[in-house]
Formats: C-alpha cells, structure tokens, sequence
C-alpha cells in the first residue's frame, strides 16, 4: 500500500500534498518504486531506514504502511520529532498498544522537539529561529507560489493566538497542538458517500432505536499467491491475525461508526483452503446494551462475493451495499403500532428513498479511497480541517477484533471491555507457537 500513496504523491493526484521522500526495507520495492515513478522518482530521496530519512530528508508529514507490529513503534518516532504522522490501518495489532499509542499522544511531553525548546528557556527568539530553520515544507510547496511568507499561507486561529501572546514557550505548544504531531489513521471507507449519509441518518435519529444488524463482508477474496507473496500476512507473529485484522478491519471501523461498541461477543473463525495459520472465515454475534444483535459473517474465500450491511430499528431501516443505498422508513414506530392494533397482524406505510455513491465512484475505483484521507489529512496540516479518522479512534475497531479472536479462541462469549492483558498474553503464544513450526 505504501507504494501506492507514494505514486500518487508524486505524480500530483493528492491535493495540497507532495512526495518529499521514501523508505522501504525491501530492495525489490525501492527498485519497483523508481522504475514506476520514470523521471519524477529519480529527483525523490530513496532510504531503506526510516530513521536514516528523518535526518536525510526534509517534510512535514509520513504516511507510515509497514507491517502491522512496526506500526506503533515508527508513528511514535516521527510523532515524538514533530511530524504529522498517517498509519495504515489497523493502527496497532492490541487494544493495549493502541491504548498506550492513544496516551502517548495525549502527552505533549513526549515530543522531542518540543523538550528542546522548552529546556532552552529562550522563548520567542527560539520559537522564531525554529520556524526559520524548518525551511518550506514539502507539502505546502503547492501553494506557495500564492504565498510570499508563512502569514499568507494562513495560519490557523491557535496559532494567531500563540503569537499576539508572545510568550515563547506558550507559543510553540500552541504552534506543535495545531500543526505538529498531529495523528491519524487510515479508515478510507468512512469517505464512502453512502456510509457518510448512514451515519448522517442514524445520528439524526432517523431509524429510531436500533434493533438489529446484519454486515456480510464476503468480497475480500484473497489466493494462495497473495499470502505467499507476502509470508507475513495471515500470520500471527507477522500480521496479529487474518482477515479479520487485515481487511475486515475497515468494515468494523464503519460498524463501530455507524452504531457504537457491542457489550459482548461470541465468536466463531475458521482456517479453510489456504496454507496459513490465521483465519480466513469468521462468524460472529455481537450484542448490544439494548439486546440489539448484529450478525458478522466474513470469509476470504468466496468468488464474486457481496458486502452488505442491513441496520434496522424501530421506525427505519437502512440496506446498504458499497455503491447504493436503500433507506425505508415508516411511522408510527413499531411499538406505537403494536400499541394502537387491536386487530389482525398490524403494520404502517413506507417510504422508500435510494441514495447512490456518485460521480466519485470512478475517480476512487481507479485511484482509491485513500487519497481523499491523505488530502484531508494535508488539508488538516494546513488549515486545521477536521480528520475524517483521528488515529486515537483506530483503538475502537481493534477492540472488537481482539474480542472476536478471543471469543473464538475461548469458545465462549466475551463481554467488552475485554481483557486486554489476557489477550496479548495469549496472543504472543500463539505467535510463539507458530515461529516454532514455520
């Protein structure tokens, strides 16, 4: 995936945002980098070490697409140097990393560059030769031809305010609160027109109490060529998991989006026709505090498979595929209409109304959903707009996972919050277990 964004970085298709440099352990990647980008890639710094770019290279913001395990580790390298810092998805392997990345980040202490100056004690005069040195920044390179010094390029309130105080140390924790180190993670799906308007229609209280779910995500289709490609992916020492933690995270993002956090979890998951030792089939049952229930069914295996998820409560439902959408509602609700029959089966007219993903389907079928986080992602850096995913959130979707993957393991229903030091524990055995055999 990493090379992915960096193809769309260089050739200009991110708005705002420019390819300042890459990393990749893998020769192999390095090369396929530089061969795809022709001319443009030769005038990029290529590094094999990341820390090797953070000295050799200058930027403002990393998209960090490494294995999974890696993925903590690096964001907390370049977060804690000031760098607004993108990680793929999932943001962590455990709820207890994502836990102890999520207080990281709400510990400004920990920015290193932010202990220099503060440890200097001199003030504005620091603060100001510090924005001197930081040169222009790769990513506002676009508009800088509009922009003749850094007030033009506009500044974001926080930072207006920091500067009429001048303060000096005030000021530089206003600047690094708005513009440094800022976090987030790589949810694409939740750009979908179609769960956008979901999600719209939930909060407004259009369905009324939900009542029950039901998200069949069987399109994640995947050969025996992909895993061996790759000997990490559907790996518990390499990946933390299957299909679960490596594609259907996104759907359980967009679940968890739509209608909250379960209280429980029982699970079932299945290794089927594939030389690998994490899951490739999962089905579970999740229950909500109002007895709602939501039924997940996934499976990596299935030709021409469907991803649909149906969300229904007492006065609408909602049945939605990637691309369309179907929204019935009725009133009175069901309990007003069980209320007022005193005859017969009872019921109430409906109302349907269709609603479609739109003209961007074939700009993101052929470039991605990816480049519209990494251009909000720019446009946050550069204007305080809003993450469409702060990385603090990628916490929720990992805990349903680890409890799906403890449920199965455990053969019993697990309530939310889980036990997170349980299920690391019994995790990294199962990782242990399976170094041994391969």
């Amino acid at each position: 995936m990493g090379g992915a964004h960096a193809l769309l970085l260089l050739f200009g298709l991110v708005k705002n945002a420019a390819l300042a440099a890459v990393c990749d352990v893998s020769e192999d990647a390095r090369a396929r980098f530089l061969k795809r980008g022709g001319k443009r890639a030769k005038k990029i710094p290529v590094f094999s070490d990341y820390k090797e770019m953070a000295n050799g290279a200058k930027f403002d913001a990393v998209i960090v697409a490494v294995p999974h395990y890696s993925h903590v580790e690096i964001a907390k390298f370049f977060i804690g140097r000031g760098k607004h810092t993108l990680i793929e998805k999932p943001v962590a392997v455990t709820e207890r990393a994502a836990a102890d990345f999520n207080a990281f980040l709400d510990e400004p202490s920990k920015l290193d560059i932010e202990k220099t100056v503060v440890l200097t004690e001199r003030g504005a005069a620091d603060f100001d030769a510090f924005l001197d040195a930081r040169g222009e920044p790769p990513v506002e390179k676009s508009i800088a031809e509009t922009a003749t010094d850094f007030g033009e390029r506009g500044k974001s309130p926080i930072e207006k305010t920091a500067e009429e105080t001048g303060r000096g140390t005030a000021r530089f924790n206003a600047f690094s609160a708005a513009r440094g180190g800022a976090a987030a993670v790589m949810y694409n799906q939740r750009t979908n027109p179609v769960y956008k308007k979901a999600k719209a229609l939930i909060d407004a209280g259009a369905l009324g109490e939900i009542r029950r779910a039901d998200f069949i995500v069987t399109d994640w289709y995947r050969s025996d060529a992909y895993y061996k490609n790759n000997s990490w992916r559907a790996s518990w020492s390499g990946e933390g998991g299957g299909i679960l933690i490596n594609q259907c995270v996104h759907q359980l993002d967009i679940l968890q989006w739509l209608i909250g956090l379960p209280e429980s979890v029982y699970a079932k998951m299945f290794t089927k026709g594939r030389d690998i030792t994490a899951e490739n089939e999962v089905a579970a049952l999740l229950r909500y505090k109002n007895d709602a229930v939501c039924v997940l069914r996934a499976s990596g295996r299935e030709l021409n498979g469907a991803n649909r998820i149906e969300i229904a409560g007492d006065r609408g439902r909602l049945v939605m595929g990637k691309y369309s959408m179907k929204y019935i509602s009725w009133e009175p609700s069901e309990p007003e209409v069980n209320t007022r029959t005193v005859k017969g089966y009872g019921g109430a007219p409906k109302r349907v109304r269709r609603y479609f993903y739109g003209p961007r389907v074939v700009p993101d079928l052929i470039l991605g959903q990816q480049r519209r986080v990494v251009a909000n992602f720019a446009a946050h850096i550069l204007n305080g707009t809003d993450l469409i995913a702060p990385a603090k959130e990628g916490i929720r979707a990992l805990s349903l996972i680890n409890g799906i993957y403890l449920s199965a393991w455990e053969g019993r229903e697990v309530a939310f919050p889980i036990d997170a030091l349980r299920y690391e524990r019994m995790l990294n055995e199962k990782a242990g277990n399976e170094k041994k055999v391969l």
